[in-house]
């Protein structure tokens, strides 16, 4: 019973765990024209990037690559993405999660990399790449074009979508450049244009913005792209941050590059997940343009990922929770169930088990009274008590069953198998013994024949003890002969 119990507990904790104990998990999507992924070769200057035959280039899935004749700064309106038929050309992301997915399209080969070991994968039409099930921590995925790119086998990748999860239900907060977690140090001004509503601008170089939050999961730095956009720099709790790359040789890594050719009205800058929720962080962003004619660095926004309640920071904050939209650069998907869902649950399935477990019991106490033992009187029922000796003689298996013993339906007991006759024979397993009624049908006080068995037995009517012989088996049988039954009386 006290196993049965423990079962139970069991069961109830393996069906309670995905529901009260899972945690709450969300995805992060990662556009093709991010800084945050580094493409190798990508060509200086955005005019050089517009040849995919020679390095990666921004595509629209609506104006294609371009024209000669388009205007440098050209909206790049639908989906925007990254291609080239450069064979061994590849690009670098880091994540932290449990899983990623990566969008787009591509008629020539390539292979993937995560944490330097080669993935298996199956690629289906809109799918690059699908891993989930991965360990909950950083990791650095490398793409890479196969050898057979050509003008007409290329590579065309959209966006990554990072799955995470949290302990905690989170939400994702937008803090407007003029909120007060938001500092700027240097020239800034403030702009707007058709495609990006509000923003802010700067052409000094080393002018830069700040973020310092509290309760923080995560951060995304949002921007717009164009022409005359250029390098970054970026700073997370005073430490430099660089893009992921190949190369962990201290200078040989390189800052953040947005430059482009077309304008982007939406993408990010940076994203980091796995931030310390008990500690306050402090992000810069800072412009490396160095040529105030040509280059400038522009800010939309920030996110913000908390645990759900929690504030960012000042209570000043001009900030505003952000509704998740299918076209969004983040999106929070959480499978985190409210209260109220998951106390229903539960109590459904406690319900269900108690219900289960009572529905056991009666088939066990059932079980139980069908199988007692049933009572014969002393007058009438012997109690044979079977013993075993070695026996020297083989054994006849050609009728297929022991000597001088009946089945319930008149037919011998199979090999190394004892019945006694009759339906109400039974096997008392407290005193090994059988019993049998006492008919005549079982032994009889003279010598007789057992014909079903093709054998016969002596029964001694002077004597208590009836010695049953195994006749010989069948020639080529090598077993050992088993042992002859020796069946004692008790009146």
């Amino acid at each position: 019973m006290q196993s049965l119990r423990l079962a139970v507990i069991n069961i109830v904790l393996q069906l309670l765990a995905p529901f009260v104990l899972a945690d709450s998990t969300w995805t992060f999507t990662l556009p093709a024209t991010s800084p945050a992924i580094r493409y190798t070769p990508l060509g200086a200057g955005a005019d050089a990037r517009r040849d995919p035959s020679k390095s990666w280039v921004i595509g629209t899935d609506k104006l294609g690559l371009g024209t000669a004749d388009t205007t440098s700064g050209t909206t790049a309106n639908g989906q925007t993405y990254y291609t080239t038929s450069v064979s061994g050309a590849s690009f670098t992301l880091a994540f932290y999660g449990t899983g990623i997915a990566l969008f787009g399209t591509s008629n020539a080969t390539y292979a993937v990399s995560m944490d330097n070991e080669p993935v298996h994968f199956v690629k289906t039409r809109d799918t690059l790449l699908q891993q989930d099930e991965l360990q909950l921590r950083d990791h650095f995925l490398t793409f890479t074009v196969g050898n057979d790119a050509s003008a007409s086998k290329m590579v065309q990748f959209e966006y990554a979508v990072v799955s995470t999860s949290s302990p905690s239900a989170l939400e994702s907060t937008m803090l407007s450049i003029d909120a007060s977690e938001v500092a700027l140090n240097g020239a800034w001004t403030p702009k707007s244009i058709p495609e990006v509503p509000k923003y802010v601008s700067t052409t000094e170089y080393m002018a830069g913005i700040t973020l310092t939050v509290s309760n923080a999961r995560a951060i995304a730095v949002h921007a717009f792209l164009t022409y005359g956009s250029y390098l970054y720099g970026v700073e997370l709790d005073g430490e430099q941050v660089f893009p992921p790359s190949l190369s962990t040789t201290p200078g040989n890594q390189t800052n953040f590059d947005g430059t482009s050719f077309w304008l982007v009205p939406d993408t990010v800058l940076y994203f980091k997940d796995d931030l310390d929720t008990s500690k306050q962080h402090t992000l810069r962003l800072t412009n490396l343009g160095d040529r105030p004619d040509w280059y400038a660095f522009r800010v939309t926004s920030f996110e913000v990922w908390h645990v759900a309640g929690a504030t960012t920071g000042s209570s000043n904050t001009t900030s505003q929770s952000r509704d998740p939209a299918p076209q969004d650069v983040s999106t929070v998907k959480s499978s985190g169930l409210s209260s109220g869902t998951i106390a229903g649950i539960v109590i459904s399935i406690i319900l269900g088990l108690i219900l289960a477990t009572l529905a056991i019991l009666y088939l066990i106490r059932r079980r139980r009274n069908t199988q007692q033992v049933p009572h014969f009187d002393v007058d009438e029922a012997r109690l044979y008590t079977v013993s075993y000796a070695p026996s020297s003689t083989q054994p006849d298996w050609s009728s297929g069953y022991g000597p001088g013993l009946q089945s319930p339906e008149g037919v011998g007991a199979s090999p190394g198998r004892l019945l006694a006759a009759g339906p109400a024979a039974m096997h008392d397993r407290k005193h090994r013994h059988v019993v049998v009624p006492r008919t005549e049908s079982v032994v009889s006080g003279a010598r007789r024949s057992t014909t079903q068995s093709g054998s016969s037995y002596a029964a001694d009517p002077t004597s208590d003890t009836t010695t049953s012989p195994v006749p010989a088996g069948p020639s080529g049988n090598s077993f050992d002969p088993p042992p002859s039954y020796q069946i004692q009386t008790h009146s």
